[in-house]
């Protein structure tokens, strides 16, 4: 999957994204106003995706003297399957919450870094995934070496990426914090991390 996009693992990447665009507006969008907010695609071929879509219904298409505007057409009977391929992401970082909870022995943290955090990554890239484990419980591997692993085998199946979970005790995290090691690694984790379970990293606990 598409890490960047998700959707496009169902839908070309131009409607994907115009798409996206139009469910994020609070109102119609002009053809100039979509591919200003888009990520992808030339003038031409958002406009010519917006009257596709607004030929299926899709969109709805309102001409405004020299303007046409479009919107999501929220009662076409295709718009729940629409609305669950844009909410990808957020479904992916709530089942791997879920997912967390259940563990027998539960982290002290636990988030999404790297491309799917930032947004950037594309079909081939892994998923980042940081577990932090107070340090008794991570001194015991045996504890959690099955969760994290179960998880890792979910992640792959939800979306078919691989799955690079990092698993750390907490006083690795406070060293990284006051700059004692890693420092690379937490300066990225605190710009980019997205928190799925426990405590927030950016000011860790003593």
């Amino acid at each position: 999957m598409d890490v960047s996009r998700p959707a496009t693992c169902l839908l070309n990447a131009l409607d994907a994204e115009v798409l996206a665009v139009l469910n994020r507006s609070a109102g119609p969008l002009s053809i100039r106003e979509v591919h200003r907010l888009a990520s992808t695609g030339s003038y031409d071929g958002i406009r010519l995706a917006l009257r596709r879509l607004s030929d299926g219904g899709l969109l709805r298409r309102d001409e405004r003297g020299a303007g046409t505007f479009y919107a999501l057409n929220r009662e076409h009977l295709a718009f729940p399957a629409l609305e669950g391929l844009l909410g990808l992401r957020r479904r992916l970082l709530s089942q791997a919450a879920a997912a967390i909870g259940e563990w027998p022995v539960l982290p002290r943290h636990a988030s999404f870094f790297g491309s799917f955090a930032r947004g950037d990554g594309d079909a081939g890239s892994d998923l980042d995934v940081l577990v932090v484990f107070d340090d008794e419980v991570f001194g015991q591997e045996a504890l959690w070496a099955d969760s994290v692993a179960s998880l890792a085998e979910s992640l792959q199946q939800w979306t078919g990426n691989r799955a690079a979970i990092m698993a750390m005790g907490f006083d690795e995290i406070r060293a990284m914090a006051a700059g004692r090691r890693a420092r690379p690694l937490w300066k990225a984790l605190r710009a980019e991390a997205i928190t799925i379970y426990g405590e927030d990293l950016s000011r860790p606990a003593r």
